[in-house]
């Protein structure tokens, strides 16, 4: 299993170098979300007619396999901590040493040495 965790994961970090490498190597196209969101574009919409660069494909597959890739290493291979996911309980409250009811003005009511005085 542990050559399994290894492979992946240095697949994983093949594929975040790749993917660094060919998004700093894309021309600017200076269109930005605004195109996603039917804005900008000279007319062509997310959709349309412009064709898709081969650096944009390589691109998207990289992107696909990198959030594949962490989801699988983080849901199969970590090992499950304290919390509300692994269904353990949580421990008791620590239970505090008797005292005066809380809003009590300071001097009143509360320790014994007090009351005989």
């Amino acid at each position: 299993m542990s050559f399994v965790v290894g492979f992946l994961s240095f697949v994983f970090a093949v594929d975040c170098a790749l993917l660094i490498g060919i998004v700093l190597l894309q021309p600017h196209q200076g269109e930005g979300l605004a195109v996603a969101f039917g804005g900008g574009g000279g007319g062509d919409s997310f959709f349309g007619t412009k064709a898709i660069s081969a650096a944009a494909r390589i691109t998207v597959i990289l992107a696909a396999v990198f959030i594949g890739l962490a989801l699988f290493l983080n849901m199969k291979f970590m090992r499950p901590q304290h919390g509300l996911m692994t269904g353990e309980k949580t421990p008791n409250k620590i239970e505090q040493p008797p005292g005066p009811p809380p809003g009590t003005p300071p001097g009143e009511g509360g320790s014994d040495k007090e009351a005989g005085s």
